[in-house]
């Protein structure tokens, strides 16, 4: 199955084939096979298959065979061993409000050109701020 557009909904839903567009429920679990590419807002995401687009979520737990590129903006999140996350994380109290919408790549690259400096205190000024890259230093600080 292929869907593209936006899916508001305030019950459950398993996606096992194709999604590009908006996601909006109340727990979404993203099956092995399933493609999504747009923003989710859920209370409770569980992902196995692939996500490329932001992610809001008061739980969301990336399992081993999950493929994420994502900004993420969560109250508990958890990613299994052999589970790939290229992207930034963000816990807040209560993600699903509107002041969470904020993009936390557009954040970091205020803070890394404010900044200006070229040593690991650009990596300082992001983890200070709560902005923590899973890449490692090198998505702060490119050679």
């Amino acid at each position: 199955m292929t869907i593209i557009g936006e899916l508001w909904t305030e019950g459950d839903v398993r996606i096992d084939g194709q999604l590009c567009g908006n996601f909006n429920c109340a727990q979404l679990i993203v099956g092995r096979d399933a493609d999504i590419t747009g923003a989710i807002i859920a209370k409770e995401v569980v992902v196995r298959g692939k996500i490329t687009g932001a992610i809001r979520a008061n739980r969301i737990l990336l399992e081993y065979t999950a493929r994420v590129e994502s900004e993420i903006v969560y109250k508990l999140l958890s990613i299994d061993e052999g589970a790939r996350f290229e992207g930034v994380a963000r816990c807040r109290p209560n993600p699903l409000q509107d002041d969470a919408a904020v993009s936390a790549m557009t954040e970091l690259q205020q803070i890394n050109s404010m900044n200006g400096a070229t040593d690991g205190s650009k990596n300082q000024a992001a983890y200070k701020t709560g902005i923590v890259s899973l890449l490692g230093p090198e998505t702060l600080n490119p050679r």
